[in-house]
């Protein structure tokens, strides 16, 4: 911004105060080239990507100081300043998946826009626990056969064991 004072014969020419404010730097970001960059493109919903601005003037100059607005699907995410080689950050998380167009353009030169950057936000997804084994009618009949059999096993055991006492009959008891 400059501070510019005119004579009284001017001034009066123009209709404006003799003391005015022009700002140059607006005037040659008009013809300012602004790129857009995005890293990474593809995202899980949850996490950032880092969009990058970059300002120069006609002249391949680095703009600094410039503001710039940085939005997505035309909606403004944030906005922020380039630094001394004409480039400004700024980290965007979208809230939900999908396709988004990011561009960007200059607060004090809306007009000047930059390209469009695509960014793939997917959905995060949850694993689910694999499903619990039911039994089949297979895995249910062998189960049922061998409870059957122990059962056999231990009915003929016990007969075996009565019918061996059985045989032995009263056992004679010692006299003193």
């Amino acid at each position: 911004m400059a501070t510019k004072t005119l004579s009284p014969e001017w001034a009066e020419f123009f209709g404006i105060p003799l003391n005015y404010t022009t700002n140059y730097a607006s005037a040659a970001l008009s013809t300012a080239e602004l790129s857009l960059s995005a890293a990474p493109t593809s995202i899980t919903q949850g996490a950032s990507t880092a969009m990058t601005a970059s300002v120069t003037y006609s002249n391949g100059t680095p703009a600094s100081g410039v503001a710039v607005n940085f939005l997505s699907d035309g909606k403004e995410v944030g906005s922020a300043v380039t630094s001394t080689n004409g480039q400004a950050t700024l980290a965007y998380t979208p809230t939900a998946a999908g396709t988004y167009s990011l561009t960007a353009d200059l607060a004090s030169a809306p007009s000047v826009t930059s390209n469009s950057v695509s960014l793939t936000v997917t959905s995060k997804v949850t694993p689910t626990p694999p499903p619990t084994p039911t039994p089949t009618s297979s895995s249910t009949m062998l189960y049922a056969i061998v409870v059957v059999v122990v059962v056999v096993i231990v009915v003929v055991a016990a007969l075996l064991a009565l019918t061996r006492r059985g045989k032995k009959g009263p056992q004679p008891t010692a006299n003193k």
